[in-house]
């Protein structure tokens, strides 16, 4: 559902105050669709109905509010099927594929595993 959206905050609150039984699924499903700089995910975190939800739900969520796309170091087991997760997975990619141009232009030598000048 969320794979390819991007969405404001105000976008966010209305979808998650439309969908007062389903609130904390909206932000969990929706939430890799926000804005990723770290006061816009406070401000959609804040969108759960209640705390007890938000700590229900953070389990759910962590590996997206853990990753740091600035530094994106370690392996990561993602289950590609959960919004969050597969949107890490989008952002590695994006990443790889930048960094395969940065090294083209720059007339760096391929040294990757599979001569595809990938860095994954």
């Amino acid at each position: 559902l969320s794979k390819g959206f991007s969405l404001t905050l105000p976008q966010l609150e209305q979808m998650v105050r439309s969908c007062d039984e389903t609130a904390s699924d909206v932000v969990m499903t929706l939430l890799s669709c926000s804005p990723p700089d770290p006061a816009s995910r406070y401000l959609a975190m804040t969108l759960f109905p209640s705390f007890g939800e938000l700590l229900t739900s953070h389990a759910r969520i962590f590996k997206l509010l853990e990753f740091n796309v600035a530094n994106p170091t370690g392996r990561y087991i993602l289950d590609l099927g959960k919004a969050a997760e597969h949107s890490i997975a989008e952002n590695l990619l994006l990443l790889d594929r930048w960094e395969v141009t940065v090294d083209r232009r720059l007339g760096r030598q391929d040294v990757s595993q599979r001569r595809n000048s990938s860095h994954l």
